[in-house]
């Protein structure tokens, strides 16, 4: 896979800055080798595909909100701390 050009076209004509541009690279990079599992090159990938891989990379991550507790337990408060939702 081939992204030198990708590379090259975000410095010099989007003006992205090297952190954005390592960054788009490693992203693609991630997503080629995700597709190269399913047997595809970067060319084959449609919406449908992205948004699999996009959900399957955020997964991980989402969680219910939850709210603090304390609780009294032999004498002593115990908190659990609140979680935001992703």
């Amino acid at each position: 896979m081939e992204l030198t050009g990708y590379g090259a076209y975000l410095m010099q004509e989007r003006h992205a800055s090297e952190n954005t541009v390592a960054a788009y690279l490693r992203d693609v990079g991630q997503f080629a080798e995700y597709l190269a599992g399913q047997g595809k090159e970067l060319t084959e990938a449609d919406g449908e595909t992205v948004a699999r891989f996009v959900e399957e990379q955020c997964s991980p991550m989402n969680r219910e909100a939850q709210d603090a507790v304390i609780v009294r337990e032999n004498g002593q408060f115990v908190v659990t701390p609140s979680q935001t939702g992703l």
